[in-house]
């Protein structure tokens, strides 16, 4: 439990950046926040959506960890398959989330997955042009490749038929609203980058373009393991991920993201589990002072107060030093499925994408 002299530090901690943050930031950037698309009203609208979502979504129900990693890798294959940008997955695993969370459809939910899955993409491909350059009609067909691979785990599924992905595709729209653009930790990740650049003034935009690109593996592990609705909201998600990197680009100091209830050795042992960085946690090559107003402005970049952001940190730490082990994990269960099924229906290979 937080105590009351903890509450009044943040409390006044949160009072001074605010106003030191109003003190470093002049009309001309927030004109060019307005010309990059990124202002505070986009930040705000983002943040009430995700709520929305959240709220909506509160009471469903959520698949079975081993069914939705599943999933989501047989998305993201036959995306890739597709030609289709890192963005488009990120959106469909986030309408996958919050579909299954608002149609409350138990078992039937996971028998039509494949089609659910199908119908996601192939929505997500015509919002990409108005004219697809691929033959939509037959991918249907690559729906039976995760029915296969949800069979050979003990899941009741069925190889979905054209039929039945566009019946889908109406309910996954019926169902969320027709609001099919909900904000991902990548959509959050590409605001808060390029706002930051715009606070900073592009003085560090080259280790900001580094960090969006080094940073891209842990997004991906981040979403393929955990819903978006669970414990990892987009805005959080993105705003720790994105201060951790900044301090593995030795932009800013390890101990500015250490929450007040977070010993010391606790945040060090963390920090080391996650930075992977010789042994050690990267030093900071900024003068104090300096790293202090570019901290700042990275929380007006987030949206974010202090406690906030070093609380988003520590979860994302936390959650980045279990993917590897997870992902492990996951990956020999499904080996071992595979070997059973094999032996049980002999030695025809399973198409995977």
């Amino acid at each position: 439990m937080t105590s009351m002299a903890s509450y009044s530090s943040s409390s006044d901690a949160a009072k001074g950046d605010a106003a030191a943050i109003e003190d470093m930031i002049f009309e001309d950037v927030l004109d060019e926040l307005d010309v990059h698309s990124v202002p505070d009203e986009l930040v705000e609208a983002c943040v009430a959506q995700d709520a929305r979502n959240r709220e909506r979504a509160e009471v469903g129900a959520l698949l079975d960890p081993m069914v939705r990693c599943l999933a989501v890798q047989f998305m993201q294959g036959l995306m890739n398959l597709l030609d289709m940008p890192a963005k488009s997955w990120f959106e469909a695993v986030s309408l996958l989330d919050h579909y299954v969370a608002l149609a409350h459809g138990g078992a039937e939910i996971r028998q039509l997955l494949p089609a659910t899955c199908v119908a996601i993409v192939k929505m997500q491909k015509k919002g990409e042009s108005m004219m697809p350059q691929v033959c939509m009609s037959h991918l249907w067909q690559h729906g039976r490749v995760l029915a296969q691979m949800l069979r050979d785990h003990g899941f009741v599924a069925q190889n979905p038929t054209d039929e039945e992905v566009l019946a889908q595709e109406l309910a996954v729209l019926t169902t969320l609203g027709w609001r099919i653009s909900p904000p991902t930790i990548e959509t959050w990740m590409s605001m808060v980058c390029t706002r930051f650049n715009v606070l900073t003034r592009h003085e560090i935009a080259p280790s900001v373009d580094w960090v969006m690109e080094q940073s891209m593996q842990d997004r991906c592990s981040l979403v393929m393991l955990t819903s978006c609705l669970q414990s990892l909201p987009p805005q959080l998600a993105a705003s720790g991920l994105l201060a951790l990197w900044l301090v593995k680009a030795q932009v800013l100091p390890s101990s500015f993201l250490k929450p007040l209830t977070t010993s010391d050795d606790e945040w060090t042992a963390l920090c080391l589990a996650t930075t992977h960085h010789g042994g050690s946690t990267p030093t900071c090559m900024l003068m104090h002072a300096k790293a202090k107003c570019i901290f700042l402005l990275l929380l007006a970049s987030t949206g974010l107060k202090r406690a906030e952001l070093q609380d988003a940190s520590a979860l994302i730490a936390t959650h980045l030093s279990d993917v590897s082990h997870s992902l492990q994990i996951f990956s020999e269960q499904h080996q071992d499925q595979l070997d059973q099924s094999q032996q049980q229906h002999g030695s025809q290979p399973v198409i995977q994408i």
